[in-house]
């Protein structure tokens, strides 16, 4: 029997990258419409939080009905973004961890679990969201608004892009909302901008509780994604490590810069 330090990454992998590869075919096919619908969902809540999160510099004292309005669009975007991310990792906990990835990997069933109480954070994170107006708002410093952006691109276009070009097929694509990497990945991005109040109300100090556990379970998923490609010596490890490395950039990042009133 060889000594544990003998072993090396790809000897874990219990599936060839073209197994895994024609695994993704099979779902895609199998689930067709909701795997695009599911991406441009992902992709409209981008475009939009974007827009609420980098408002105009310069507001006058007039505009105080605009900023109210403002600020009930935030709130039903923080709900709509909880409840997309709720419905995506348990779709992917039951439908592809337990039905598709779990015959050919057997620790799919316990990734499921994971995906599960994902889910079920998101979901109380939503109605936290509709409850309380200022339990959430957007990062206040903007470089950490633009790395969330970054990250939720990554899932979005560049691992997509890096898969089409080594597979070669549309239907071997793992899009955000049917696919647990990219929607680790995205989720980071997403819980990189929205994040808690700073309030002493009890609301606020769930919504804090929240989000570091969801942030966790995230980063989880990220560093398996990576495990499992840098196993497949896949390019596409690049997305959840460049995931990652947005999230400890974060860390560092303590110098807020003023996005306006969209946290207030």
């Amino acid at each position: 029997m060889s000594e544990w330090w003998t072993y090396r990454l790809h000897d874990f992998l219990m599936f060839s990258p073209r197994t895994y590869a024609r695994m993704f075919e099979l779902y895609n096919e199998a689930i067709w419409p909701i795997n695009a619908l599911a991406a441009l969902i992902a992709f409209a809540l981008l475009f939009i939080t974007t827009r609420l999160a980098f408002p105009p510099a310069k507001r006058s004292a007039s505009n105080a009905p605009a900023l109210s309005n403002q600020a009930l669009w935030r709130q039903a975007l923080h709900l709509t973004v909880f409840a997309y991310f709720a419905a995506a990792h348990l779709w992917i906990a039951l439908v592809f961890l337990r039905e598709h990835y779990a015959p050919i990997f057997w620790a799919a069933n316990y990734f499921a679990i994971a995906f599960i109480a994902q889910a079920a954070l998101f979901a109380f994170a939503a109605a936290i969201a509709v409850l309380s107006r200022d339990a959430f708002y957007f990062a206040r410093s903007q470089r950490v608004a633009v790395l969330s952006v970054i990250t939720v691109s990554l899932a979005l276009l560049v691992h997509p892009a890096v898969l089409l070009a080594i597979q070669n097929s549309w239907l071997a694509l793992e899009l955000v909302g049917i696919a647990p990497d990219t929607t680790a990945i995205a989720a980071l991005g997403f819980l990189l901008l929205i994040r808690p109040s700073d309030a002493a109300n009890g609301a606020a100090r769930l919504a804090r509780y929240l989000c570091r556990t969801m942030i966790a379970i995230a980063i989880a998923g990220c560093v398996i994604a990576l495990l499992t490609r840098l196993a497949m010596q896949s390019f596409l490890a690049i997305a959840p490590a460049l995931a990652i490395l947005a999230w400890i950039t974060s860390l560092f990042i303590n110098r807020p810069s003023d996005l306006g009133d969209a946290h207030k």
